[in-house]
């Protein structure tokens, strides 16, 4: 299997996060992240990438099947997922407060 893409996107004290980018339907694990949703912008690097939605979860493959933003994903045409795995509750709450502050994802609001 080929290796995922990845994105590296900084926070808004200039953390650099690395992300494993998937397709948005791809069957995901039950594992803790911190997760981005996604479109191409067809821009070329980081900038490739619009970042939708950030969020954090114990269990990815449960939040993305039931996911609370899901109109707003998909009003934006999400295409990818990118995952950032970290298993502490609490730094995946700070690593999304931290990437939201400096990127304003859409359907954050």
């Amino acid at each position: 299997m080929p290796e995922p893409e990845r994105l590296t996107l900084s926070g808004d004290t200039y953390v650099a996060y690395d992300f494993d980018i998937f397709p948005i339907a791809a069957d995901f694990h039950p594992i803790a992240a911190v997760y981005v949703v996604t479109r191409r912008t067809g821009r070329g690097g980081a900038q490739e990438h619009e970042v939708l939605y950030v969020g954090e979860t114990a269990n990815l493959q449960e939040a993305l099947a039931n996911h609370p933003k899901a109109e707003c994903i998909s009003r934006h045409k999400a295409e990818l997922v990118g995952v950032h795995r970290q298993e502490d509750q609490t730094s995946r709450q700070e690593t999304v407060a931290d990437l939201v502050a400096e990127l304003r994802p859409p359907c954050n609001d």
